[in-house]
């Protein structure tokens, strides 16, 4: 599967979380190695996908208003995007980002 569908998945997994839950509650943690990373927690979690990119954001913009990696990212730098359970994990060469449905 390209990567490209793999977001298109990711992106339906968020739309039907937002459906299934009144306010879909998600832990992110950002790790590279170059740092020990980022864990944060957003609600109602959105992302779309425009000119090569993907896009995320957050009802109370906690991902914008600090600048955060999953603001948003090229489709060419993602080296995979694994799907389990409840937490997709988004991974680059040299950091991942982490995605898990807590409530």
């Amino acid at each position: 599967m390209s990567n490209a569908k793999k977001v298109e998945k990711l992106i339906k997994q968020l739309n039907n979380n937002l459906d299934l839950y009144e306010v879909p509650k998600y832990k992110i943690i950002e790790s590279s190695i170059k740092n020990m990373g980022h864990t944060y927690t957003v609600h109602n979690l959105e992302a779309e996908m425009e000119d090569g990119g993907v896009y995320f954001g957050d009802v109370e913009e906690i991902i914008f208003n600090n600048q955060y990696d999953l603001m948003g990212f090229l489709i060419d730098s993602i080296v995979d995007i694994i799907f389990s359970d409840k937490i997709i994990e988004i991974m680059f060469d040299s950091n991942n980002i982490k995605i898990e449905l807590i409530g």
